[in-house]
């Protein structure tokens, strides 16, 4: 070749060709590696990073297969897919982890009920019910926590469940707060919620609300 320039400038061109289709790949190795040394997640954890939310089943060093939840089907279910994830997705995204060092999440259920219902009666109700099928997991989420507090700098948090009340125009509102695994939430909410149903329809004095409409005059029709 007669200019060595070209020639130089073609090796340019090629090296920065195989750069930018490599680089997709690169970011997935320093991904794998980040998740891998820094314990981000592992196989068996329950994820959420970019919108994703599923259960780890495998990483490698470019990607990671999750079995995936929500989506069309409703709360914390899988839907039968298995997701295959970049790893450069850790570096740019905040990464939710369900099971890291606490395997438990805090769910409410709200109920609206009636201001000429017995509200002191509802609340112990609920608080009853909700005692009765979460005093178990509460022992061991408190185990857990202690353990988070020997490892990282936090304050505890009390695994108590409670009762918060809002007052709407149209109701009281009581929401009932408790622990659960988080592999349970759905199963848990569910036989809580038919429990209280199951009180409530015995207990003469607690009425669950709706929302009230008042019409103050009815519009001009013409006819």
């Amino acid at each position: 070749m007669e200019d060595i320039r070209t020639l130089l400038l073609g090796f340019g061109l090629v090296a920065a060709a195989f750069t930018i289709s490599i680089q997709d790949v690169a970011k997935n190795l320093v991904g794998g590696l980040v998740i891998m040394f820094n314990s981000i997640y592992k196989v068996g954890d329950r994820i959420e990073i970019a919108g994703k939310k599923g259960d780890v089943i495998d990483i490698n060093l470019l990607h990671t297969t999750i079995m995936e939840m929500s989506e069309w089907v409703s709360s914390d279910q899988h839907t039968g897919r298995l997701s295959s994830l970049p790893n450069f997705l850790v570096l740019s995204n905040a990464v939710n982890n369900y099971t890291k060092d606490f395997s438990f999440v805090w769910d409410e259920i709200t109920l609206p009920i009636s201001y000429d219902s017995d509200w002191r009666v509802a609340e112990s109700l609920i608080m009853d019910i909700v005692i009765q099928e979460t005093h178990m997991m509460k022992e061991y989420a408190e185990e857990e926590i202690s353990h988070m507090q020997r490892k990282y700098y936090i304050s505890k948090s009390s695994t108590d469940p409670g009762i918060f009340f809002k007052l709407t125009d149209n109701w009281i509102e009581l929401t009932a707060r408790y622990v659960v695994p988080a592999r349970q939430r759905r199963i848990l909410r569910t036989k809580i919620s038919r429990r209280i149903l199951e009180e409530i329809q015995r207990s003469e004095g607690i009425r669950i609300a709706s929302e009230s409409i008042e019409i103050a005059r009815f519009p001009d029709t013409g006819l």
